[in-house]
């Protein structure tokens, strides 16, 4: 063999060896049933913090004196922040998953995807006035039709 033939066979060799190592250490981290419950438990906190009409509606009082910022700001961090808890949950391995683990999942994905649908096909707060009516009104409504507490304080 030549020089030239024994450095291409040595170039070729180390680089099948490099892409063994690679592919043998870039896994992508395994999601469990536990990281996708706490995903969903994140996901369900901050669009309550971000919406604080439909945390009220749903019977959580911490921000009944806000309305949720429209802003386009705004808009584009809750879009990122959505792409990438869907993008932890794309590679959720759920072999062995319980049928309620799975349900789960496929609730949250589900979720997460109306957001973004509504965000980037609908984009009702570019387009329809009424969602900012609505915030208004729905703010008020939310605390009159639930005795959460004395009236006085609603």
């Amino acid at each position: 063999m030549t020089g030239r033939c024994i450095l291409v066979v040595f170039t070729i060799a180390s680089a099948a060896a490099l892409l063994r190592v690679t592919a043998q250490t870039v896994t992508p981290p395994q999601i469990t049933p536990s990281v996708m419950r706490a995903t969903a438990r994140e996901f369900y906190r901050w669009y309550y913090d971000e919406f604080p009409v439909a945390a009220t509606d749903a019977g959580r009082h911490d921000g009944d004196g806000r309305l949720a910022d429209y802003s386009p700001h705004a808009r584009e961090r809750r879009r990122a922040r959505v792409i990438g808890m869907l993008s932890e949950l794309r590679d959720a391995g759920e072999a062995g998953w319980s049928v309620d683990d799975r349900a789960d999942l496929e609730l949250i994905r589900a979720n997460l995807n109306r957001y973004l649908f509504e965000d980037r096909v609908l984009r009702r707060p570019r387009r329809d006035p009424g969602v900012y009516v609505l915030e208004c009104t729905n703010a008020i409504f939310s605390l009159l039709k639930k005795d959460y507490a004395p009236r006085a304080e609603r």
